[in-house]
């Protein structure tokens, strides 16, 4: 989207929030229009960060700012947290918590040298309205109150739980594929109308054909699906993601539908936008506390953690412009989304969104057209995972890009379109493999003792389940072979390999080596 574009687009959303949230948003069953009275102290004396399902925001003690915690009850988490840090004089904190009339739940003083932790339980609470006050204790401190409310269980509600996305309480692994939605299939038919194919895409079609590959949801690009188009993909156990920016009325009658996976915040930010990506974010929210926002990101993450725009970010760092490209930056970049655009927050995670496409039409050519082999896309899948990525979302089924080379299986067609690639026959294959170790890509948390050595640069995770398995996961971002040698501080441990990954062989002092292939990955698992 051109910069002219997007500022066209900023002011317009801007003034479409606001009216939203004047006339629509305070819907009263959900009553999500905030109340939030802070004082303003002249001098500021503590940071309160507050995280929960559903939000998390960083107070200097002065601003006037605003927080909205979302806490699904029934199956949904019972817990927020609250961390107090000392910044200047205050020595002390009073914590009050209170119903919505203000009568008084619970009463703390703390202490507080450097950071405290303050852990609420809501489960003995019926759900409703209720209120934080802090307060410190240095001249010029005041008050400090926030809003919390806790909304009832829905079924197939999508929240993320310490970093990990659930549906209807169990873990879900979204396999999600951007831009299969009707705008798509209108276009794909008027191309060939033209003459490119004597084919006719049916929404059908798609369907069937995506779900035969292993997606498991798709994003309806440009703008928001109808009834019918979730009603339909619903028939093939497709989640849906809307792009609903500018249709926020559209989701008030969408989010009962059974598949919503959630909301598209638009396209790419730029720090800029951040503040309006974050009013989007709120109006979403006060419609639908049920399902995430979510909106890619290819920008450094730094600059946007003022606001909160997304409950997943998308992590799209395209990298493959030839047959030798590197893969480094995808696993740095999502790592950095997790630890600076969302600060590693537990109601949050990132998916990584693989370059599945190409095109060839912009001036500076630096998109030469290559389209990224199996091998490519298969590392770039596991190269976010391995950076902490807990789902996949590819980019993309067709793109509005020029391709003046045309489609492999297809030259008249002068847009990317999957179907007519190479990989489309195969891509099912990777999906299969990724539902294979869903757990792992989930429910794993990182295990410290593994230490990895290379010739190159390898990109290593040693991941733990909460059953107590054990696993490496290894991968080559580069094009030429490299030699590893993994050291396990456990001399009776033995790396078993998974999916079909070299074999490690055993050498002494706990160590194992072995060569990886360029864009090769290595899924072990330690008996």
């Amino acid at each position: 989207m051109s910069s002219l574009k997007k500022r066209l687009f900023s002011f317009w959303v801007s003034i479409l929030v606001l009216v939203c949230s004047i006339i629509g948003c305070s819907n009263q069953a959900i009553s999500w229009q905030q109340s939030c009275q802070n004082d303003e102290g002249k001098y500021p004396a503590w940071a309160v960060s507050l995280h929960s399902p559903g939000s998390r925001v960083v107070f200097d003690g002065t601003a006037n700012q605003q927080v909205l915690l979302n806490l699904a009850a029934g199956k949904g988490p019972k817990q927020f947290h609250i961390d107090i840090f000392k910044h200047t004089a205050a020595n002390k904190y009073i914590y009050k918590f209170t119903d919505m009339q203000e009568q008084l739940l619970s009463s703390q003083t703390y202490t507080v040298d450097g950071c405290r932790g303050v852990s609420v339980d809501l489960s003995e609470y019926p759900t409703g309205i209720y209120y934080i006050i802090v307060r410190g204790d240095a001249q010029g401190c005041r008050s400090k109150k926030w809003k919390i409310q806790k909304v009832p269980y829905k079924e197939n509600s999508v929240l993320i739980c310490d970093g990990i996305p659930y549906r209807n309480g169990k873990p879900f692994m979204v396999i999600g594929l951007y831009h299969a939605g009707d705008p798509t299939i209108d276009v794909v038919n008027s191309q060939n109308a033209k003459g490119v194919s004597d084919k006719k895409l049916t929404r059908k079609e798609m369907f069937g054909s995506l779900k035969e590959r292993g997606f498991n949801a798709v994003q309806f690009g440009f703008w928001t699906a109808s009834k019918e188009f979730y009603q339909e993909a619903a028939d093939y156990d497709l989640m849906v993601l809307s792009e609903s920016t500018v249709e926020l009325d559209k989701v008030f009658q969408l989010r009962e539908q059974p598949n919503v996976l959630g909301w598209y915040n638009f396209d790419e930010p730029s720090h800029g936008e951040a503040r309006v990506a974050g009013l989007i974010y709120n109006a979403y929210k006060r419609i639908d506390p049920y399902h995430p926002v979510m909106t890619a990101f290819y920008r450094k993450p730094a600059g946007y953690n003022k606001h909160r725009l997304v409950d997943i970010a998308l992590a799209d760092k395209y990298c493959i412009r030839n047959p030798r490209s590197s893969l480094a930056e995808v696993t740095n970049y999502v790592q950095q989304c997790r630890d600076v655009l969302l600060e590693s927050d537990p109601t949050t995670c990132v998916m990584v969104v693989p370059q599945l496409f190409t095109v060839d039409g912009y001036s500076d050519k630096a998109w030469p057209g290559f389209e990224p082999t199996y091998r490519q896309i298969r590392c770039n899948v596991y190269a976010g995972i391995a950076g902490g990525a807990k789902g996949v979302f590819y980019y993309a089924y067709y793109t509005h890009e020029w391709l003046d080379t045309g489609m492999a299986k297809n030259p008249k067609r002068k847009h990317w379109f999957l179907p007519e690639s190479n990989l489309w026959s195969s891509i099912s294959e990777l999906n299969a493999e990724l539902y294979s170790i869903k757990d792992v890509i989930l429910l794993s948390k990182h295990w410290e003792g593994p230490k990895l050595e290379s010739s190159g640069k390898a990109v290593f995770r040693s991941l733990i389940l909460p059953n107590g398995r054990r696993y490496l996961l290894v991968v080559n971002p580069e094009a030429d072979k490299i030699n590893i040698t993994v050291t396990i501080a456990d001399d009776a441990a033995q790396p078993t390999a998974l999916l079909d990954s070299p074999t490690l062989q055993a050498e002494p002092n706990g160590k194992w080596s072995g060569v990886l292939p360029g864009y090769e990955v290595g899924v072990y698992q330690i008996k």
